[in-house]
This record gives C-alpha cells, sequence and structure tokens, in this order.
C-alpha cells in the first residue's frame, strides 16, 4: 500500500480536477456516557497523531475536560433540556437517549453550522451510533457521516437480530422459546441476546431500528475492534451492510495507561499491524471524502 495522504498533498477527486489537502477538519460527536465518550476521546486523539484537525462537539452534560486532551479542539454548546431533568433518567439509558437526541438536535446543527463557516469548512462528522439524528442533519448540510461503534461487530449483529427479532414480531419472547438458538448467533441462545432495561421497551427497539437504518446511510463505520478477532462476522457485516468497514482498535493499545483518559504519547504496538493498515485506509478516506463537501 501507498503512503498515507498528507497535508500539502493534491488529491484527486475527477480527471483534471485535485484539491489540495489542507488540514481537514474532522469533527467528532460524542454520545455523553462513559465508555461512549472514552472511546471517542481515544479516536480523536488517534486522528490527530495522523495530521487531521479535530474538533469535539459536545453538549454540556457530562463534558470532557479540554485539559486532558491538549491537541484537540472543543466545542461545547448547551442542550434544551435541564441538566437535572437528564439526570433524573440516568438510571434508564434509553429515555436518557431518547431525551438527549431530542434536546441536542436544534443546538448540535447550529454549532455544526457554525464550524462549516469557519476557514477550511468540516471534511467529515464522525458521531456514535446513537446519535441517529445526525445523519439527516449532515445530509443537509453535504456533510459525510461516519460513526463510530465502541463495541465489537459481534455485539452489533447481536443488536442487529434483536431488531429484526423484534421487526419480525417474535420479542418479546415466551419463557417456554428462550433456551432457542438464535440461528445467525450461534451459539447464543435466544436468553443470551442483548436486552437493554427500560421504562418505554417500544423506544428501545426503535431505536435498534434507527440505528440500523442510518448506519446503512452513513459514509462508513469506525469499530474498536481489529479483523483477527472477528473476520466472519466482519465478512458478514460487510456483506449485510454496503457501506466501507474500519476496524482499528484496539484504541486503548495505543496510548498507554494512565489516571486520565488519553494521558501519554501515542504507542505503537507490534500485534495490532492490521489495525494500523486499517487506520491508513480510513485517513486515505477520510482525506478524498472531502469532494462530497466541494463545490463543482
Amino acid at each position: 500500500m501507498g503512503s498515507t495522504t498528507a497535508v500539502g498533498d493534491v488529491v484527486p477527486l475527477a480527471p483534471g480536477k485535485n484539491i489540495v489537502v489542507d488540514y481537514p477538519r474532522l469533527v467528532l460527536f460524542p454520545l455523553p456516557l462513559q465508555g461512549h465518550t472514552n472511546s471517542m476521546l481515544q479516536l480523536a486523539q488517534i486522528l490527530a497523531s495522523q495530521g487531521f484537525s479535530v474538533t469535539i462537539l459536545h453538549a454540556r452534560y457530562n463534558s470532557p475536560r479540554p485539559s486532558d486532551h491538549p491537541g484537540l479542539d472543543f466545542r461545547p454548546f448547551d442542550v434544551t433540556s435541564p441538566t437535572a431533568e437528564l439526570e433524573t433518567m440516568s438510571g434508564d439509558p434509553m429515555a436518557l437517549i431518547s431525551r438527549l437526541n431530542a434536546a441536542c438536535a436544534t443546538p448540535f446543527r447550529e454549532t455544526l453550522m457554525e464550524l462549516t463557516g469557519e476557514g477550511g469548512g468540516v471534511a467529515c462528522l464522525v458521531t456514535d451510533t446513537c446519535w441517529h439524528f445526525t445523519q439527516a442533519v449532515a445530509d443537509d448540510m453535504g456533510i459525510p457521516r461516519m460513526v463510530l461503534r465502541t463495541t465489537s461487530i459481534s455485539s452489533m449483529s447481536a443488536f442487529t437480530a434483536v431488531s429484526r427479532l423484534h421487526k419480525d414480531g417474535l420479542l418479546p419472547l415466551p419463557e417456554s422459546q428462550l433456551e432457542e438458538a438464535v440461528p445467525e448467533l450461534l451459539p447464543l441462545r435466544m436468553k443470551d441476546l442483548p436486552m437493554v432495561p427500560t421504562r418505554n421497551p417500544k423506544y428501545f427497539f426503535w431505536l435498534l431500528a434507527e440505528i440500523d437504518r442510518t448506519t446503512e446511510l452513513c459514509a462508513g463505520l469506525i469499530s474498536n475492534s481489529f479483523e483477527e478477532l472477528e473476520e466472519t462476522k466482519l465478512a458478514e457485516s460487510r456483506r449485510a451492510i454496503p457501506i466501507p468497514f474500519f476496524l482499528i482498535g484496539p484504541f486503548h493499545k495505543r496510548f498507554p495507561s494512565s489516571s486520565t483518559p488519553l494521558a501519554g504519547e501515542l504507542l505503537q504496538d507490534p500485534s495490532c499491524g492490521s489495525s494500523y493498515k486499517s487506520l491508513q485506509k480510513l485517513t486515505d478516506y477520510l482525506l478524498s471524502s472531502c469532494q462530497l463537501i466541494l463545490e463543482e
């Protein structure tokens, strides 16, 4: 494989049409739940190490601390729901995610619009898969959107199976069927499927369907996993979802352990060689995606 495209390189978009890469800005939008935020910030540091200008667009709720992540640009915005109201939902993740999607939609759009008006614009938006409303925003603004799946491809397949079973009218299952096998997820049984307790089960299934729908519409999926671990599931997912997949994990192997997430210098682990090749592919892909926001 050739070298990674760098700042200042000429990128061919079409015959006779090139651009010079000028510190392309990537905007990352983490979900304000600890595990989701940590993974997104790790991805931000990985991309920044490849020469990208990275802006973390985030709600003022469970906000990351910019001082812990030098080199990243942080742009907060206010949500339309009071913090006290959101905190009452902390025991029900589905209710919280529902409220956050509604409370962030307008301020997110306004802040992203401001960023597009700054020098260089926005080359690509990377959001957590749970931010389903962002696909429509990205489409309206002509910005490629990629999604970060903070868990494994196998986990994604399990949640997709739950969504399919519900769509087919097979959920919730009677207790007599809990020991039955899930054909596409052997050796899992029905009782092993991931179900998130919530006061509103209908929203859980609706959210899964929205994640599946908007993932199919996005420009690519980034996973905190690696191909050797999930070769079979990855092949199945690529056949089912016709978008690029980038497995560049495990993210934590690129940074030393510390008391604060992402502190320290980037480490390269020889055992993760394939993930570095995937990162190179992702870098090239993100740079070439600039064509989607250029004027003819």
